[in-house]
């Protein structure tokens, strides 16, 4: 994943620390992704804008996260960004101004309960949470 990564960014869904990533190399994939909500918006050289996005686009490229920052799930890479104690001043890659809640939670993970689950499990100290995908 080349290009300048971000952590600290204000999700839209949920307010919380999300990874953002702008695009300074070739292979072109940007996002702005909550780990704690599963939030994910993001654009590459096939998608090109919001009718683009599928949830089956949008879990693979969160696998391909998960696999760029060698993370299992959503809480394991929450945890390995530094999870809530971060400074919120990053500037997101995408403006939201637009956007209302409805089309904000589309761009969720399918099941966002499964990751809520997982950051319960893992603060409750449980060694084996399930990965969402």
């Amino acid at each position: 994943m080349a290009g300048v990564e971000a952590y600290g960014a204000k999700c839209p869904c949920c307010s919380k620390a999300m990874v953002s990533k702008h695009e300074t190399g070739v292979g072109w994939l940007e996002f702005d992704a909550c780990p704690s909500c599963g939030f994910l918006n993001w654009t590459s050289h096939d998608v090109r804008g919001d009718g683009d996005q599928t949830d089956a686009g949008r879990s693979k490229v969160w696998e391909d996260i998960l696999h760029h920052y060698h993370c299992e799930n959503l809480p394991e890479l929450r945890k390995f960004l530094g999870g809530d104690e971060v400074d919120l001043n990053e500037p997101t890659k995408f403006d939201y101004s637009g956007y209302s809640v409805e089309e904000l939670n589309a761009k969720r993970v399918v099941e966002p309960s499964v990751i809520l689950k997982d950051l319960v499990e893992l603060s409750e100290g449980s060694s084996d949470p399930k990965p969402p995908f």
